[in-house]
């Protein structure tokens, strides 16, 4: 979609990146980086390792799940960090190990975990940002496009000023309400990945013939109920300043 700097800049200030883009992106990394051979050889170590106790790990990754749907704010920190780490590790070895000079005998795992370290160490700084960029440029899409849904926008200054004040008021209120945003989140992402983990691996109750060619709403109904409770129980259980 762009080629330098300034295409991208360029494609920034029209919100040229769809969410469906970006989103797309995320999935081809992802394929790119599990089809790494140093990822893949750590991977199927990391697989052969645990193939023993897979049950009880998935077991257990489940109710961390659940755990994060229910208090999720409060475990933020712990998620981050992890996050932070396994990204930084994939990242490091899919992106930075290649590039290190022949002559430098390091092993991509080593690199790997030098950019995990370092990213699980500035993990607050890094969520900080993320948040930010996430909540403002969906503001400044939206914004940029809310009006305009039949045919794109034509790029003005006074229109791209006018959404990116918008989408900084966003962030403010963003950051303001964080921990209800926090909340809302985990609480979400616990009860879908809960539900996930347990069709993959435990049992897929989405084949019953009540759920026939409309899986997702087995998936909706398990996910909702475990993520609305959790949010209410966050909510109940939050801390008052």
């Amino acid at each position: 979609m762009f080629t330098n700097f300034a295409a991208f800049f360029n494609n920034l200030k029209e919100a040229k990146f769809e969410f469906r883009y970006i989103w797309s992106q995320i999935v081809q990394l992802y394929y790119n980086i599990t089809a790494n051979p140093n990822i893949q050889v750590i991977w199927n170590g990391l697989m052969k390792t645990i193939a023993p106790i897979f049950t009880f790990v998935i077991i257990g990754f489940i109710a961390l799940s659940v755990m994060g749907a229910f208090f999720g704010q409060k475990m933020l920190g712990f998620f981050k960090f992890c996050f932070f780490f396994v990204v930084g590790f994939a990242l490091g070895v899919h992106l930075l190990a290649p590039i290190i000079p022949p002559v430098i005998k390091i092993p991509a795992w080593i690199i790997g975990l030098v950019v995990a370290l370092v990213a699980s160490v500035l993990y607050r700084f890094l969520y900080y940002g993320l948040y930010a960029a996430v909540v403002g440029h969906s503001a400044y899409y939206l914004c940029y496009h809310g009006f305009f849904l039949i045919n794109p926008p034509a790029f003005t200054v006074t229109r791209a000023l006018v959404c990116l004040l918008i989408a900084v008021g966003v962030v403010a209120l963003a950051f303001a309400f964080r921990k209800y945003v926090e909340m809302l989140g985990t609480a979400a992402l616990g009860g879908w990945l809960s539900t996930m983990l347990f069709i993959w691996y435990i049992y897929n109750f989405t084949k019953w013939p009540i759920f026939a060619g409309k899986e997702w709403i087995g998936i909706l109904i398990l996910s909702t109920l475990v993520g609305a409770f959790g949010l209410v129980f966050q909510f109940k259980t939050r801390r008052r300043y």
